[in-house]
């Protein structure tokens, strides 16, 4: 069918009031509560990290060029929830009722992580205490023991995972911190 004609089939369809656009469109969730992580420090490059956002990607935060792979999206968290200072994200990825909560496990050094959707995290872990500083860093416990860490493989991405140290630096990986991870508007583009 020539273009012309499926353009003219359309235009009559809706003509007809056959097709119609939907009358209302709710929102996945609401703007007002979301936050915008970045990282705000001078050890790093931009040029190298391309963005200061901080992006999520595999159950994880990262930074850097992993923001040009398909599976990765600015992580962008709801406002602390509860009496608990909790931390929820909800992923593009994922259904729109499938939030996700931050998590970091205590005594140990492991990548900060997100439960997986429509479930809960790890036995564990830590999901409650996040906090800012009164500089704007981020804090779980008032402590912050985030760092950027990579290993060969996100070195060849120009890539870091964020990590929560507690204990010894991860074998086989490279880290820089603690790292400055600040709230900023949800919908900036660096």
């Amino acid at each position: 069918m020539p273009v012309s004609t499926l353009f003219v089939g359309i235009v009559s369809l809706f003509a007809l009031g056959v097709c119609a656009l939907p009358t209302h469109l709710a929102p996945r969730q609401s703007a007002d509560d979301n936050i915008g992580l970045y990282l705000n420090d001078s050890n790093f490059d931009i040029n190298y990290l391309q963005t200061f956002r901080v992006l999520y990607a595999n159950t994880s935060a990262y930074l850097g060029e992993i923001k040009y792979q398909t599976y990765s999206e600015p992580l962008v968290v709801n406002s602390f929830s509860g009496d608990d200072n909790s931390v929820t994200f909800l992923s593009i990825h994922s259904s729109p009722t499938g939030f996700q909560q931050m998590y970091v496990v205590p005594h140990q050094s492991q990548p900060v992580g997100f439960g997986v959707p429509h479930g809960g995290p790890p036995a564990g872990v830590r999901t409650t205490g996040f906090s800012f500083a009164a500089d704007g860093t981020l804090l779980n416990i008032g402590l912050n023991l985030f760092h950027a860490c990579q290993d060969a493989a996100l070195q060849a991405m120009n890539t870091y995972q964020i990590y929560w140290i507690a204990s010894s630096f991860p074998p086989g990986m490279i880290c820089k911190g603690p790292i400055k991870i600040q709230s900023g508007d949800a919908c900036s583009r660096y």
